[in-house]
This record gives C-alpha cells, structure tokens and sequence, in this order.
C-alpha cells in the first residue's frame, strides 16, 4: 500500500510539474521560455490554470517575477527593485486566495546562505505586487493560504 501510494504520489507531482512548464511555453509572448524558471502553477477563483515563475530580463538584467495565465497570451512581468543589488529569484510555491481575490507567492531572493526568504501578493488584475523580505530565513518552500502561513 504505502509503494502504490508513493508512486501515486510521484505521478501527480510530474504531471502537475509538466502541466505548469507547459502553460507558460504554451503562451506565445516575447519572452523566450529558456529564460523562465521555477514554474509553480495555481488556479484563478474561476478554475483556470495560472502559472508563476522567475525569471532574469533579456536586454535590462533585472530579476523579476512572471505571470502567466491560461487563457491569456500575455505574460505580467514584475520587476523585482529592491536595491542595487540584482540576485537571483526562485518561486516555490503559488497560491489564489479566494477571500482576498489575490494571489501570494513565496520563495527566495540570493543565493545560498546569503539568500532571503520572500512573500509576494499580487493583486486579483495582476497590475501591482507587493513584495517582503524575510532576512531571518533564507528560503520559504510552501504557503498554506488559511492563514497565510509560511514553511
């Protein structure tokens, strides 16, 4: 019993994996889609599938946070300005949040000890985020959106 549950479970995270690369190299945007990574994928108060990942801007440099929906063919760019210092973005984990018709974001900012644990709320029409600095972890893997709790 517990090997057909592991293997279940390793079956759900590669499909939900592929699904979430394949949503964001389904949309035809001016992004070229080997500079997209750590997809992590959700769904919007409607059903709909919608996609985060991180990414370095082609031409500025700059980290920034992307987001793409299923039913759209445009990408939202969130540049990511906190100081001079330009480190690496990796997204963990994604999340709709029915009671505030947001999303939330979680993951890092640097790299290994010198990287910071961040969270991100991005509003309902993917036009603003705000974004957190935690230096007091260096990495925040998942959120479980009840009450906004951070792992």
């Amino acid at each position: 019993m517990k090997k057909l549950l592991f293997f279940l479970t390793l079956i759900l995270s590669i499909f939900c994996t592929a699904k979430a690369g394949y949503l964001i190299r389904g949309v035809t945007t001016f992004i070229d889609p080997s500079y997209l990574k750590n997809y992590t994928l959700t769904f919007d108060g409607n059903g709909e599938p919608i996609a985060a990942a991180s990414m370095l801007q082609p031409g500025t440099g700059r980290e920034s946070i992307v987001v793409v929906q299923a039913n759209n063919t445009r990408a939202y760019l969130f540049p990511v300005n906190i100081d001079i210092e330009n480190l690496p973005i990796e997204v963990r984990d994604f999340h709709y949040l029915n009671y505030d018709d947001s999303y939330i974001l979680c993951g890092s900012r640097g790299i290994g000890t010198n990287a910071r644990a961040f969270v991100a709320r991005i509003n309902r029409t993917l036009s603003s985020m705000d974004f957190m600095e935690y230096t007091e972890a260096n990495i925040f893997y998942s959120i479980w959106d009840d009450w906004l709790y951070c792992a």
